[in-house]
């Protein structure tokens, strides 16, 4: 570039039309470099900052590892050697042993007073000792002859199913043509050659048998070993006896060993059989949303989201517990605003 030389000052030369163009033209492309910059570095910022708040919103954590058992849920029913004691006449029962008390072979368990028009011979008091050890039920269901003695070695599923079967027929026909007993009439009362209370040997082993929805064939094993856990979260080990389907479902007899249920004399509760433990991921239910009719969750990974479909095993009251993600996997736990490839800061 030449300038027009002063000849009065050389250094204070004026530039000529074509060079102050020139000046010009490269100042505009500085700014306008310089604006392209801040503009990048504005929308790289706004990004960063974006990325940070929804990393925020999203509350991305990782999934926590469970120990979740694999099975099928149905009814359990527990059979223990029992041993009822009838009362010799109509009267009052007057427990001298709590229910679910446990008690040596003699020992008095309830006096008896006699009703109206009982015998003379009858008119006293009566004491009904156990005559075997064991734990006192003034709770009888029906299915009291099955574990008798010489019935509890002979257990079948077609003979409990028949036992079901026919108690509950039979229940739900006395239960229409009769009204109701006060609890006082239920408890205290007794006819005459009707069990007054049995006692139950749960020391000698337990047979039970598991009623699911379920075909269970595959999984029958004689012999085999497996675990039943109750409502409670108790478990106990059975070895498995005998199996049968039915139209509906299938049935497993099974030699429970004690701890399914905390209370010895209950004699039906819901249980599950479980067939295999293994570690399974849990995230919180809001984790799991819905695209197609398919559940899955956004999963957290160098930095994006990317959605991955799961299926549900199992839930609880605050969370779902996954097959399709690993524990340990970072998870999106609100992911109200995301989106598969979003980029996110944590």
């Amino acid at each position: 570039m030449t300038h027009k030389k002063n000849p009065i000052n050389p250094r204070r030369s004026k530039p000529t039309p074509a060079e102050r163009r020139e000046k010009r033209k490269h100042q505009r492309r500085n700014r306008t470099v310089f604006f392209c910059i801040s503009v990048a570095f504005l929308i790289a910022g706004l990004n960063a900052g974006f990325s940070h708040l929804m990393g925020a919103v999203a509350d991305v954590n990782k999934a926590h590892a469970v120990q979740w058992k694999s099975g099928v849920d149905g009814t359990l029913w527990i059979f223990q050697k029992e041993t009822t004691v009838a009362a010799p006449c109509s009267g009052i029962l007057e427990p001298a042993i709590p229910q679910g008390g446990r008690v040596p072979k003699g020992a008095a368990v309830v006096r008896l007073m006699p009703g109206e028009g009982a015998s003379s011979d009858k008119a006293n008091p009566i004491i009904l000792e156990t005559p075997s050890a064991g734990i006192v039920s003034y709770t009888l269901d029906g299915l009291e002859a099955l574990d008798s003695t010489e019935q509890f070695q002979l257990l079948s599923i077609s003979g409990i199913e028949a036992a079901i079967s026919s108690l509950q027929a039979a229940k739900e026909a006395e239960a229409e043509k009769r009204p109701k007993e006060t609890e006082a009439e239920a408890a205290g009362s007794v006819a005459a050659d009707q069990p007054a209370f049995k006692v139950v040997d749960n020391l000698s082993g337990s047979v039970a048998y598991f009623q699911t929805s379920q075909i269970l064939e595959s999984r029958f094993e004689e012999g085999k070993t497996i675990q039943l856990q109750g409502p409670q979260g108790n478990q106990a080990n059975a070895v498995m006896m005998a199996y049968e389907a039915f139209g509906e479902g299938s049935g497993m007899l099974l030699k429970l060993s004690p701890g399914v249920c905390a209370d010895p004399l209950l004699r039906e509760l819901p249980a599950k059989m479980i067939f295999e433990e293994k570690t399974e991921a849990a995230v919180p239910k809001s984790a799991v949303t819905t695209s197609k009719e398919v559940k899955g969750v956004y999963v957290y990974a160098n930095g994006y989201t990317h959605w991955r479909p799961v299926t549900i095993l199992e839930e609880t009251e605050d969370q779902f517990i996954l097959e399709g993600i690993a524990p340990e996997e970072w998870v999106v736990l609100r992911p109200w605003f995301v989106r598969e490839g979003m980029r996110l800061k944590i």
